[in-house]
């Protein structure tokens, strides 16, 4: 099994390669890989040097553990609707409006925050999301 971070670091490289067929491996890690994060110490990022956009790397993600979902719940049961829609908000507010707002459209508008808000908006309108 390979890791994201390994495997993303050998896309990133392989598609410099056939971009410049007769430079060498070194050449062709100046212009694409450097130290674009200031904040961080890290020399092998992939990026622009015009614009200064980067990857993030994967292993710059922050793991926070999440809270189980209680064996019985069910997003269906009305008894459980502030438990749903507490949920929903902690993982919008988790993630941030920004992120989420862009995937709204796959969702048909459900809720404003998007793909993972829309459990509570179904929620407080007794909508159904399926049918």
């Amino acid at each position: 099994m390979r890791l994201p971070g390994s495997y993303l670091w050998q896309l990133t490289y392989r598609w410099t390669l056939p971009r410049h067929p007769k430079k060498s491996r070194h050449w062709i890690m100046d212009p694409y890989f450097g130290r674009f994060n200031t904040a961080r110490q890290d020399r092998w990022v992939f990026g622009d040097r015009e614009t200064g956009a980067y990857l993030v790397k994967f292993a710059w993600t922050k793991i926070i553990r999440h809270q189980l979902v209680k064996g019985t719940a069910s997003p269906d049961d009305p008894a459980l609707t502030d438990y749903w829609i507490n949920a929903a908000n902690a993982v919008s507010a988790f993630l941030g409006v920004s992120l989420l707002r862009g995937s709204s459209r796959q969702w048909h508008g459900w809720d404003s925050l998007g793909c993972l808000g829309w459990q509570a908006s179904t929620l407080r309108l007794g909508m159904r999301p399926w049918g």
